[in-house]
């Protein structure tokens, strides 16, 4: 971040948080105490000063939008402009315009070079053709190409395309067959029976049959991925086109029955079986053509594959980096075509000829504020309701997330059939807060200090501190520390594939449950959504779940997460199948086969 902006955002922190402390203005800003009390000197020789009242800092100076705005407000200002100036014709407008753009191009030059040539893609907005070659980078070296052992996600995207499952999850959390047309299970919910198809073919011309399954799922259940099975007392091959699935309770398995279908013929050659890791054969839409010496693994088209039209294009390669930053240098050099996983900072580098497509995409985390309800003063609901007034999720996810993320109100995706969109937001309100919480002192765990876990935590202690309640910070090593010694936790937490995931945390004997929080309301919704297989009865069951940790506030849900991917290609499907929208590379299209085109007035945050 370049100085000027370090300079604005300590300002934004003083004005909308008076009362800060230097060690606090330190932490959210990311600088050191000294570095706050230089901030203190240029703004004072700038002629905006800032006051010392009962040990924190304040200042009645009226900053400009410049000065208020973020980096993410700053390109968005800077769109708009841009348009304005496009399609005005009025010299006035015109000349103002002008001279606003020089002003925000003056703070960050590296807006008029670099965000002028990107557009965010909403799905389904291009035609295409078939065919092409794409590059990905990755700031990573791929594993093992084993489905049964490894877990790096480079490798688990790359043998998501090498390899068939029975099932793939949609970009919603919903269900869709892939080996397994089709299923069904038994009243008492502990056998599935699954009917695969009869089209599967492995690349070396082996049929993929229910032996395979069975093989599969056997092994992971004796695997160092055993626990995620734990559910499965027995998987046989009933014929050859069939699989039982006895479980030894009623449980929702679908969601765990997308894992790579591994060969067995291979696995029972001891020859063939130790050069698999290296020379993987599966039965996906890419087969593998060759893994050089610098880990570059190239995919070709498997012209057998059993999907009618599919895979769309030819060749996809994978180029490892040393790193994330690497990786933005290769595809601001031309050297890649694609890059995933990309925070919304990332976009700011990337520049060089040409442009970029950034595609939005939900990642499947939430941030929340954990409540310990067995102690005060979180354990009277009117406090942990009083609490929600007191935070500014909009701010946090604009400021803190720079705008990678989406408010929410439970521990659901968002746009899942197990989110519950009847459930307002709170109202942001201090003063509701203070009435209740003045005077409050609190200890605030965080699991981890990742850049944004950091900025999130002290921004949210800056909030309370205008509510009234003192926060001090804590690193708990367990959760029975935690128990001990917090009175709420600042997690990101996953959401899981399938709903019944979130039972971790708020369950009574949930797993992740730190603070033992119960509810058997709760408990018996999670139950009966484990008893049914059907959507809209366990989309029942969830929907109350959300209801009611919202009528009793054992948590502040704050925001989900988002990424982005980045390409230079024009590309269509993207965003349209699979979650995370990588496992769906099947169906991308390239977009009349060319490199995508500057857009100037399109910017980051459009969609």
């Amino acid at each position: 971040m370049a100085k000027s902006e370090k300079l604005f955002e300590f300002l934004r922190y003083v004005k909308e948080y008076p009362g800060l402390k230097a060690e606090d203005l330190a932490r959210l800003c990311d600088v050191s105490v000294r570095g706050v009390y230089r901030y203190l000197n240029t703004l004072d020789r700038a002629g905006i000063h800032v006051r010392m009242i009962d040990g924190g800092y304040k200042t009645d100076a009226d900053a400009d939008f410049l000065a208020t705005a973020d980096m993410e407000d700053r390109i968005l200002i800077r769109a708009g402009l841009i348009r304005v100036l496009n399609g005005s014709t009025d010299p006035q407008s015109k000349r103002r315009c002008r001279q606003l753009l020089k002003e925000i191009d003056k703070f960050h030059p590296g807006l008029k070079n670099n965000r002028q040539q990107i557009q965010i893609m909403a799905p389904g907005t291009t035609p295409s053709h078939s065919g092409g070659t794409l590059t990905i980078g990755h700031g990573s070296k791929p594993g093992p190409m084993n489905p049964l052992e490894t877990i790096d996600s480079v490798s688990v995207d790359i043998m998501n395309l090498i390899f068939s499952s029975l099932v793939k999850v949609d970009k919603n959390g919903g269900i869709t067959p892939d080996i397994a047309t089709s299923w069904e299970v038994s009243e008492d919910g502990l056998l599935w029976t699954l009917y695969l198809r009869h089209d599967g073919v492995f690349h070396d011309g082996h049929k993929l049959t229910a032996a395979d399954v069975a093989f599969t799922y056997k092994s992971l259940m004796a695997s160092r991925m055993k626990e995620r099975y734990e559910f499965i007392e027995d998987v046989v091959a009933f014929t050859d086109y069939v699989v039982r699935i006895k479980l030894r309770y009623p449980y929702p398995c679908l969601h765990r029955l997308s894992n790579p279908i591994s060969p067995k013929h291979i696995f029972d050659n001891i020859l063939l079986y130790n050069s698999f890791d290296r020379k993987p054969i599966g039965s996906g839409p890419y087969m593998l053509s060759e893994w050089s010496e610098d880990d570059t693994i190239t995919l070709q088209r498997n012209k057998n594959y059993y999907e009618s039209g599919r895979p769309v294009l030819d060749t996809i390669i994978y180029k490892p980096f040393a790193d994330k930053n690497s990786a933005l240098k290769a595809i601001n050099k031309n050297k890649v075509d694609l890059l995933v996983n990309l925070m919304a900072s990332d976009l700011l580098s990337m520049s060089g000829k040409g442009a970029f497509r950034i595609y939005p995409v939900k990642d499947n985390t939430f941030y929340t504020i954990t409540l310990n309800t067995h102690r005060q003063p979180f354990a009277d609901i009117d406090a942990r309701r009083a609490l929600r007034y007191a935070i500014d999720t909009d701010s946090l996810i604009r400021r803190q997330l720079k705008g990678h993320g989406e408010p929410c109100t439970g521990p659901f995706p968002i746009d899942a059939w197990s989110y519950n969109t009847d459930i307002s937001r709170s109202q942001h309100s201090p003063d509701k807060a203070r009435r209740l919480l003045d005077g409050t002192d609190v200890v605030m765990g965080l699991w981890d200090s990742t850049d944004a876990v950091n900025r999130l935590a002290y921004a949210i202690r800056a909030q309370l501190i205008k509510a009234g309640v003192s926060v001090k910070v804590a690193f708990p090593d367990s959760h029975e520390e935690a128990a001990e010694s917090c009175h709420m936790l600042l997690q990101r937490l996953s959401c899981g594939s399938d709903p019944d995931w979130v039972a971790n945390y708020w369950k009574t004997e949930g797993e992740w449950n730190t603070f033992a929080y119960s509810n058997s309301d709760i408990d018996e919704c999670f139950n009966a959504g484990r008893l049914s297989a059907e959507t809209e009865q366990r989309k029942a069951a969830y929907h109350t779940i959300h209801q009611l940790l919202d009528n009793n506030c054992p948590a502040i849900f704050l925001a989900t997460g988002r990424e982005y991917i980045g390409s230079r290609y024009n590309l269509s499907d993207v965003l349209d199948s699979a979650q995370p929208p990588i496992v769906s590379l099947k169906d991308w299209h390239i977009y009349s086969g060319v490199r995508a085109q500057a857009h100037p007035a399109a910017a980051l945050g459009d969609v």
